[in-house]
């Protein structure tokens, strides 16, 4: 019903063809558009991650990332515990497609990388949804407790994934 389109339009990879989308009562046309995308943090459902490292792909959203701040975004993303049980930790590589680790695995690192910049606006398009509930209600648990002055918007299929939300359309 047009979820995706939604959050395509807020990113504004499409303008839209009437009205109009507000961010704090300024209309998105007006903000300069690497303005608008630096604040915004995205996890997809199928999360593109590249042939490197865990921290090169979660530093990507954040070039600057320390170490420090990487391992705090994996452990809200409920990943930390993996990558530290891997030989090489964060020098870890994930293989090409990230073929070396689980869908499950690859969505915690795209909300790690959504997470590490710290933005104020969390865009997850059924970015949870290889998750089992109980990594996923923690991890939105930390969502909750780390960014309580953003916006976070989750589109999800699964009612487990929306029911602690502040609201729910």
């Amino acid at each position: 019903c047009g979820k995706t389109t939604l959050l395509n339009l807020m990113l504004r990879l499409y303008e839209p063809q009437k009205g109009k989308i507000s961010i704090a009562a300024q209309d998105i046309r007006q903000i300069k558009l690497d303005s608008l995308r630096s604040q915004i943090g995205i996890a997809l459902q199928e999360p593109f991650l590249w042939n490197d490292s865990i921290a090169n792909n979660i530093r990507y959203a954040k070039t600057d990332a320390n170490l420090e701040e990487i391992k705090h975004a994996a452990t809200i993303a409920q990943i930390e515990e993996f990558i530290a049980s891997l030989p090489q930790g964060y020098d870890s590589i994930v293989g090409e497609m990230a073929s070396k680790i689980s869908e499950g695995q690859k969505q915690r690192l795209a909300i790690a990388r959504a997470v590490v910049k710290n933005p104020a606006i969390l865009i997850f398009d059924e970015a949870m949804a290889s998750l089992d509930s109980q990594t996923e209600e923690k991890i939105i648990q930390g969502l909750k407790e780390e960014f309580k002055s953003s916006i976070v918007i989750v589109v999800s299929h699964r009612l487990s994934t929306v029911r602690n939300m502040d609201e729910v359309y």
